[in-house]
């Protein structure tokens, strides 16, 4: 089995399988009961929180200003680690996190326009790729992000028009494609010869801006 089990419930049911005996590997996922035959394949996520604060410091005007974060999930557990480290990190240099959750525009569009209009955002941070997509659409809307810093998660072609316009700066790369290749040979090399490798795989992440971005695609 591969797949991703990233919060409590999944985990529930990655035990069962494991129990039976089901050779696993999970991509982008946290599984803590090492006594079962699962494995993990994942980006670092603290480092991935980290990173993208770093970056952003650069591009901030000025100390205490606001920065808007689109947390996903926190019952996710990666997206829990990605934002709070982000936001520990930006915190340390006195700025302001203003936090939206949920998946996806229809969940976020709402909250997210409402905050831009109001609020003097200095940086934006979305901490997953369907809410990097969202907001940088939502950003060409209202026809702003061109005087932002604005960070997002993972490379993927649909992104391509946004950094071409100076809306998206940079986005932090985390490997998915090299996480399901990863886990392909992993099986293939149980099923094939018998080796069950339950060694988890800590990928690391990578920054990427607008002339490079496209080499990851």
């Amino acid at each position: 089995l591969i797949t991703i089990a990233d919060s409590e419930k999944a985990n529930v049911w990655i035990s069962r399988f494991a129990r039976r005996g089901i050779s696993t590997v999970l991509l982008s996922s946290y599984y803590e009961d090492h006594s079962m035959e699962v494995s993990c394949i994942k980006v670092d996520h603290k480092r991935c929180g980290r990173l993208a604060a770093e970056f952003m410091r650069y591009g901030l005007k000025e100390n205490g200003g606001k920065v808007l974060m689109f947390c996903g999930n926190r019952e996710i557990y990666s997206n829990r680690i990605y934002a709070e480290n982000f936001e520990e990190e930006l915190r340390k240099s006195g700025y302001e996190i203003i936090k939206v959750e949920g998946f996806g525009r229809e969940e976020i569009e709402e909250a997210a326009s409402g905050i831009l209009k109001k609020e003097r955002i200095q940086g934006i941070f979305m901490n997953n790729a369907r809410n990097t997509y969202s907001v940088c659409g939502i950003l060409q809307e209202l026809q702003l992000g061109r005087d932002m810093m604005v960070v997002g998660t993972d490379a993927f072609q649909e992104l391509s028009p946004y950094f071409e316009e100076g809306i998206l700066n940079a986005v932090i790369c985390q490997y998915h494609w090299q996480q399901g290749a990863h886990a392909v040979k992993k099986m293939y090399e149980y099923l094939s010869r018998g080796i069950q490798d339950k060694e988890d795989e800590i990928l690391s992440p990578v920054l990427l801006l607008k002339n490079n971005y496209s080499c990851f695609l």
